[in-house]
């Protein structure tokens, strides 16, 4: 099968969206598949990569270029990232005939608002937005949204979105993996609690600060937050706290491999409740116990008690999840569990998923 990638923004950056198209393509190469790139930005090595201008109109209406490029190349299908893509790729796959599919990753309008892009959460022009969003993803021929709570939000008469979770290398990150020697020193006989991210408002990352200075005397927990050192409070406890910084993505799982839990602290929002952290499944993967928030859709794929804890958005739920994990007999178990249910998340199965609703 021919497939063609179409992402609306720069495939140069490695995360996010970028790095799962990336990691897609490359299982769907190891699956015998010809996959064509076609985003704006630099062109991205050892792929047939098409590349359109970086400016505003060179992102989101390239309506022509893509055309040009299906009638060109002839892919079976087109299969978009997001729907802000859709604002190219609907009406370049309608004019050339061919089937268009789009993976969504979370709400843009909402993201937008967050980051403060003179949108309001709730406002006449977000709802025009959302109608408008609306109107392009049922327009598309298939729709796959990465968590249960998005396939609601699309799902209507006439569509029925099909739920493609995200994949995980599971090489990459495994439980096999040496862990940092720096936090080993750091964590000596303590859990190590770890945060890996960005620090935005609806992480819930506050929550866990709050946590740490309500913790009981005697405990034995360590912290270590992984993403940018300045945004950490200065007067957090040095001596139960790490700050790793940013690190190469490449990195990330020998970081990972010190901690004891991985915590996902995420706030009630739409932001949070319309997208899935790509990390959780990273964090199953390395045969970690994971302590999340009730919040979206989380429970998708952790079952509490099983793979770890679900836990309500607040310091006394994340203080009382800490302290259940304490045990390391039950977090074994629980580790036990999170990497047998990542195994069935690979890049390679989450490919072949895909490479069946496609056929």
């Amino acid at each position: 099968m021919k497939i063609l990638f179409h992402y609306h923004d720069s495939l140069s950056k490695i995360s996010g969206t970028p790095l799962r198209i990336l990691s897609l393509a490359r299982a769907f190469q190891e699956l015998g598949h010809e996959v064509i790139l076609a985003s704006p930005g630099d062109v991205i090595s050892g792929f047939h990569h098409i590349t359109f201008s970086s400016s505003f109109f060179g992102k989101y209406f390239h309506i022509f270029s893509l055309f040009r490029v299906l009638r060109t190349l002839h892919p079976d299908v087109v299969y978009s990232f997001t729907s802000l893509s859709l604002l190219s790729s609907l009406p370049a796959a309608r004019f050339a005939r061919k089937r268009l599919c789009v993976e969504i990753h979370g709400l843009w309008f909402e993201e937008s608002a967050f980051k403060g892009r003179k949108l309001r959460s709730g406002s006449l022009f977000m709802k025009f937005l959302a109608a408008c969003d609306r109107f392009l993803v049922h327009c598309a021929d298939a729709v796959y949204p990465i968590c249960s709570s998005l396939a609601d939000y699309y799902r209507s008469s006439s569509c029925e979105p099909h739920t493609i979770f995200l994949g995980v290398d599971i090489h990459a990150f495994s439980p096999t993996v040496v862990p940092f020697p720096d936090l080993i020193s750091f964590k000596r006989n303590r859990v190590l609690v770890m945060y890996a991210g960005n620090f935005n408002t609806y992480q819930g990352v506050d929550l866990l600060f709050d946590v740490i200075t309500c913790l009981p005397s005697g405990h034995l927990f360590c912290f270590a937050f992984l993403g940018n050192d300045s945004d950490l409070p200065t007067d957090l406890p040095r001596d139960i706290v790490y700050s790793c910084g940013k690190v190469p993505y490449a990195s990330v799982p020998a970081y990972l491999a010190a901690s004891d839990i991985l915590v996902i602290p995420r706030l009630a929002s739409p932001v949070a409740t319309y997208s899935f952290p790509s990390k959780l499944l990273e964090y199953m993967a390395m045969g970690k116990t994971v302590l999340v928030t009730r919040v979206g859709s989380m429970e998708d794929l952790v079952s509490s008690g099983t793979h770890g804890l679900v836990v309500e958005p607040s310091v006394e739920g994340l203080l009382n999840g800490l302290l259940r994990l304490r045990s390391s007999s039950v977090r074994k178990k629980m580790s036990l569990a999170a990497r047998k249910t990542a195994e069935q998340y690979s890049l390679q199965k989450n490919a072949r998923r895909i490479i069946d609703l496609l056929s």
